[in-house]
């Protein structure tokens, strides 16, 4: 797991080797083990630099690589290829020779040279990488299938440069700092900001399962485009006819995928939640290591309708592992406001983020690598938002009953706890008259009533609808055709964009800020698929989700693991700011640099605090993604 960059300058000029180690710098955290750069001898205007921490091979692998027999071919690599060791025997057959015992990364120019930019097809894992053909005048980049691993790339008057996290290209002179108002207004709606945008207008992420060619005589001059080399799966919509997947064989399949995971030369932990998808991955762990010593880490809240701590000791003490309890305070947030904004390099507004922030450091004290649950959820059908998409689609099509249920639910008082079923029914009501994606946004959206216009309108100074813009971009992600159920288009959606926009960058940033390597072994792309090619009934029924997922883990875990409701890994934020930290935050967002920046309407945020402090609404959500914006503008975008 590492921080990778790279230069090429337009002008033919050569590359600033202080430039590329400040770029390297700006990663040390996602590689503390060394930071090393590397040009192109023959070409000086082009150079890689990355940052390592060694997770395997530790004496081999080190970066820039370059091949033996091609020695102005080279790649900085970030990531984990679990089929290495597949492909260094195929590889070896054909008469290559390899100079490490098992680096990864030294099969991938190997295998470039067999197959050209098919390299990400043939890769089993997470990774995010820059491979350099200097005899080709090319430069490949290539994001894993889900999403796992970032990559941001930019163009400037000067150069063509790319990198693992944005403050890195923020070290290249004359990337543009100015923001993208379009992107803010999602960020408002989404709580993040989606691919390929990012905060700043002149930069871009390289989407999930993409790949970006550029021509180094271009020298980024031109249209660069990413291409994609891999798609969701669509399921059958006729559940008779949907592929046989027995019970064994995807519980061979879940074994499989935690199995090549264990794989690692440093010492190796596992997150626990408490919920279903991290539990069954310890517990699957423990089966394939009957003997090996375990370490597990679980978060704590003082506020029982967030805590799930004793389910985590329960699984703990099941397989046998040494368990280590933290507990989340309301200081929490005050203390690590500031550092999560930096971590993230641009607005991020799931304040699960903390937690997985502290989680990250306390576990990278005693392991190096953590194995989580990460992806459940959204490929076993693991969100209530799954049922309520299906009942508004069959509702749709029962005109009157709709009317009704929407006039029934709009005369519930709106409730004071977004959590609670009050509250919860009356945002069901208020979107059944929306077209579905709209629907949609509003059930997952903080800003989830007509708000994020009110707020944003201003900002962009147009007249703007974030969430108008939201729809717009999410039907331009969206899986599938009409003919197939929504429900099913929802889920392959959150895969899409949900998935690798919000909880993998949260998972990626906390854990890289401490030299922590995360993997999910239920984003294995290869179970993704299987899981993802079965109809969402055979997952979700009428009073559980994650049917088929629960019957896997039977006789694995604890009764009362399977037995329990979802919970999810939530924060106490609405407490916090209308209890302990009501005055800190009042502070921060009346007399901070988003009030006075005009970007947001100044009544509509004074009245999200007064309604909140006063516990008249529950504005929890919204005002902590606006504290995550001012505290971005503290520092300086």
């Amino acid at each position: 797991m590492c921080g990778i960059a790279g230069l090429i300058t337009r002008d033919g000029s050569p590359v600033d080797v202080g430039l590329l180690r400040r770029m390297a710098a700006a990663m040390a955290h996602r590689g503390p083990d060394e930071q090393r750069t590397w040009i192109d001898p023959e070409r000086p205007s082009c150079g890689l630099a990355h940052a390592r921490l060694a997770v395997l091979d530790p004496a081999g692998g080190r970066q820039p690589m370059t091949d033996p027999d091609h020695p102005r071919r080279a790649v900085v690599f970030n990531g984990e290829i679990y089929n290495h060791r597949d492909l260094r025997r195929e590889l070896e057959a054909r008469g290559r020779r390899f100079l490490s015992d098992h680096s990864d990364t030294e099969v991938l120019l190997p295998l470039y040279g067999e197959c050209g930019d098919a390299v990400p097809e043939r890769l089993r894992g997470m990774f995010a990488f820059g491979l350099y053909d200097g005899p080709g005048a090319r430069l490949v980049l290539a994001r894993d299938r889900l999403g796992q691993k970032p990559l941001y790339w930019t163009v400037t008057d000067r150069c063509f440069a790319f990198a693992t996290e944005l403050p890195a290209l923020a070290a290249v002179p004359g990337v543009s700092r100015d923001l993208d108002r379009e992107a803010l207004g999602l960020y408002l709606v989404l709580g993040y900001v989606p691919a390929p945008l990012t905060i700043y207008r002149g930069v871009r992420k390289l989407p999930p399962a993409s790949r970006l060619v550029v021509p180094l005589d271009a020298s980024g001059g031109g249209a660069l485009t990413p291409s994609r080399y891999w798609t969701l799966p669509v399921p059958l919509q006729d559940a008779a006819n949907a592929p046989v997947t027995d019970d064994a064989a995807l519980a061979a399949a879940l074994r499989d995928a935690v199995a090549v995971r264990l794989e690692a030369d440093v010492p190796l932990g596992f997150f626990l939640s408490g919920g279903l998808d991290s539990s069954l991955v310890a517990a699957l762990a423990r089966q394939a290591c009957p003997d090996r010593p375990l370490r597990t880490f679980s978060m704590s809240f003082p506020d029982a309708r967030y805590d799930e701590s004793r389910f985590a000791e329960r699984v703990a003490r099941h397989i046998r592992a040494e368990h280590t309890r933290l507990e989340l305070a309301p200081a929490s947030l005050r203390e690590l406001l500031p550092t999560i904004a930096r971590t993230f390099g641009e607005p991020f507004a799931d304040a699960s983020a903390i937690p997985t922030y502290l989680l990250c450091r306390e576990a990278r004290h005693h392991v190096t690598v953590a194995l989580s649950g990460d992806g459940g959820d959204e490929l076993f059908g693991g969100y209530d938002r799954y049922r309520a998409v299906a009942l508004a689609q069959r509702l749709d099509r029962a005109d009157p009953l709709k009317s009704l249920l929407a006039l029934i639910g709009k005369a519930v008082p709106r409730g004071s706890d977004l959590k609670s079923r009050r509250s919860r029914l009356r945002r069901f009501a208020d979107a059944l008259a929306d077209d579905p994606v709209t629907r949609y946004l509003r059930w997952v959206s903080p800003f989830h009533e007509a708000d994020p216009a009110a707020i944003a309108r201003r900002e962009a100074g147009r007249g703007d609808d974030p969430m108008r813009d939201a729809a717009g971009h999410l039907r331009q992600c969206l899986p599938g055709g009409a003919s197939m159920p929504f429900a099913e288009r929802v889920r392959a959606l959150d895969v899409a964009t949900y998935l690798p926009g919000d909880v993998l960058t949260k998972v990626d940033r906390a854990s890289m800020a401490h030299g922590l390597e995360v993997r999910s072994p239920l984003l294995d792309h290869r179970l993704a698929e299987l899981v993802l090619s079965l109809p969402l009934g055979r997952h979700v029924g009428l009073r559980r989700q994650k049917t088929l997922l629960r019957r896997l883990a039977a006789g694995l875990l604890p009764p009362e693991i399977l037995a329990r409701p979802k919970m999810g890994f939530g924060v106490p934020i609405a407490a916090w700011l209308a209890g302990p930290e009501a005055g800190w935050m009042r502070e921060q967002l009346a007399g901070g640099p988003l009030a006075a920046s005009g970007l947001v309407d100044g009544a509509t945020l004074r009245r999200y605090i007064d309604e909140h402090t006063s516990r008249r609404a529950d504005h929890g959500p919204r005002l902590y993604s606006l504290l995550v914006l001012d505290q971005f503008l503290r520092d300086g975008p």
